[in-house]
């Protein structure tokens, strides 16, 4: 079957979620040449962190398709892509949320490529688990008091039950804030009912991920980071590829 392909039709005319290298050639060019026009107009004025801006619809809603296609090429292993279209939208539509959580996901997407043996786990609060990933091995970085804990913790739990059964390791990394993070984390472990082991994160796990934006889902295949994104965007479908069952079979 031929792949589906999403155009979208912007500053850079028709593109789609699967370009070339010569396309992607194109576009990083170009998303450079605005970066320097962009630092040129600024000048010695205060720079615009983005995202913090008060950007209208007709800037939002294209922001968004742009993050989208760099999530998209995040999912199908394509980095190079993800950058110049993150990188895009943190140009073309600075004032947006778009822009705001693309720059969040380049600086994310600097693990991908990072060889990983073994996590370091200070103690497991739910289940005994494993620190060492030779399976795939998705793991999932949260703090206790994350108001979206709970939903983040069961949206995982339940995307990958049955990866989890034919041999996929998933693992939760707590951070603790404070001297009563532990508690909250063990009221959502209870809530949720976990079925993958939840161990605190250590200060040796906080620098071998380096993920400042928390929660973070991290995906380890082959001994290296492959994935990284948001837990909530993990579904049945995309825990089966990043897993490594081709075409949603099993391995």
């Amino acid at each position: 079957m031929r792949p589906f392909l999403i155009p979208f039709v912007g500053l850079f005319g028709s593109a789609c979620l699967f370009a070339s290298d010569e396309e992607v050639e194109r576009l990083e060019a170009r998303v450079a040449a605005l970066e320097a026009q962009a630092a040129a107009q600024a000048g010695a004025s205060e720079p615009r962190v983005p995202g913090t801006g008060a950007a209208g619809p007709q800037k939002e809603r294209p922001g968004e398709r742009l993050l989208e296609e760099g999530r998209a090429a995040i999912d199908r292993g394509d980095v190079r892509a993800a950058r110049t279209r993150l990188r895009e939208c943190t140009v073309l539509y600075p004032e947006s949320a778009a822009a705001r959580t693309s720059l969040q996901l380049l600086d994310a997407i600097a693990l991908i490529g990072k060889p990983v043996a073994t996590v370091p786990v200070e103690n497991w609060l739910n289940q005994q688990g494993s620190n060492r990933l030779d399976a795939p091995t998705l793991i999932v970085l949260w703090e206790a008091q994350s108001l979206d804990a709970v939903r983040d913790i069961s949206q995982v739990d339940r995307a990958t039950q049955a990866v989890r059964k034919r041999g996929t390791q998933v693992l939760g990394l707590v951070r603790l804030a404070n001297p009563g993070a532990e508690e909250a984390a063990r009221k959502v472990l209870a809530d949720t009912m976990a079925g993958f082991p939840v161990g605190v994160e250590t200060d040796g796990a906080r620098q071998l991920f380096n993920q400042t934006t928390l929660p973070a889902a991290i995906m380890v295949r082959d001994g290296a980071v492959t994935w990284v994104d948001h837990p909530s965007r993990i579904h049945q479908s995309l825990a089966r590829k990043l897993a490594g069952e081709q075409d949603g079979e099993p391995r």
